[in-house]
């Protein structure tokens, strides 16, 4: 097991989740994500530290939100103070830009009392030996993050994309959040951002496990049976309607955004198209929001919304 190794590898293609509070889009374009800061939703980039910088136990830096470099707990139960976060371009995290390349530390996230945070979304790459991840004090000191995926910690629900190891993914937090700390051996974080508020919308009925439906429109028979030929060219009937009227009584009817999950899920990027819709092909040639004729998303990770 290493314990103080630095690389640079290039990353897995991952989906790219963003956090959304009230009004607030997290918009990705070009590869680049662009984050509106309110007092809803912060994130730190990381794109405004100097590459290269780096920082031992004890430090302290800023981008966006506060941060403290903390010593790392091995497997073994020994901890060591010898280890550093540096500002690096390798895109170990699946982001973009500048991200933290942390050796043999925890970062942690420095937050006032009370914090009001309520969800927390961050990347990361994890490529060799363990990793720390504390939740108001409760700390896990695991193999790789997947052994956390759908587990309480400090009272607060995480969630895990990848993190089997020698990976990188994404890690959401939903609950109340006072104190938050993350690091590891070969390890990489980038776009941390956190939530204030109290999530209160109901739980949409046709989605009980409370993911997005953003581009998940119901399916039209939602809507009194009626047919959308918006395809009807294609030999392929559109099932898409975005309206409540026309709803048999006590059926599910409409789209509904009442998602207490604070997520949104878009691409890689935003392709322009001149013609989207069957029989033409998109720009990356391939019909993203109808895939053949079985109204089924092709998965293609760009800016059809499905995942």
């Amino acid at each position: 097991m290493s314990t103080n190794t630095r690389i640079n590898l290039s990353p897995a293609r991952v989906p790219v989740l963003f956090l959304l509070a009230a009004v607030i889009a997290a918009v990705l374009f070009g590869g680049t994500p662009a984050y509106a800061a309110t007092d809803a939703l912060r994130c730190a980039t990381f794109d405004d530290l100097t590459t290269g910088t780096r920082y031992t136990v004890g430090n302290r830096f800023a981008s966006a939100l506060e941060f403290e470099v903390q010593p790392f707990t091995w497997t073994s139960g020994t901890t060591t103070s010898a280890g550093y976060v540096e500002v690096s371009s390798a895109l170990g995290a699946a982001g973009s830009g500048s991200e933290l390349l942390v050796n043999n530390a925890n970062v942690r996230l420095l937050l006032p009392s009370p914090s009001g945070v309520s969800g927390l979304n961050v990347r990361y790459g994890e490529y060799g030996g363990n990793v720390n991840f504390a939740v108001n004090g409760d700390l896990r000191n695991v193999e790789n993050f997947a052994l956390l995926d759908g587990v309480v910690v400090g009272g607060a629900r995480v969630s895990v994309t990848g993190g089997l190891g020698h990976d990188s993914g994404e890690i959401q937090i939903v609950g109340a959040i006072a104190s938050f700390a993350i690091g590891g051996q070969e390890f990489f974080l980038d776009d941390l951002c956190i939530v204030k508020g109290e999530l209160t919308d109901p739980v949409d009925p046709q989605h009980p496990d409370r993911r997005p439906d953003l581009g998940d429109a119901p399916d039209s028979s939602n809507a009194g049976a009626i047919t959308n030929t918006a395809y009807a060219a294609a030999g392929t009937p559109g099932r898409f309607p975005t309206v409540w009227g026309s709803t048999v009584a006590g059926s599910a009817a409409g789209p509904k955004h009442l998602n207490d999950r604070i997520e949104g899920i878009l691409g890689r990027g935003v392709t322009a198209e001149a013609d989207a819709e069957p029989p033409a092909a998109d720009v990356d040639l391939i019909n993203n929001i109808l895939a053949g004729g079985a109204d089924v998303a092709n998965n293609d990770r760009m800016d059809d919304g499905w995942r």
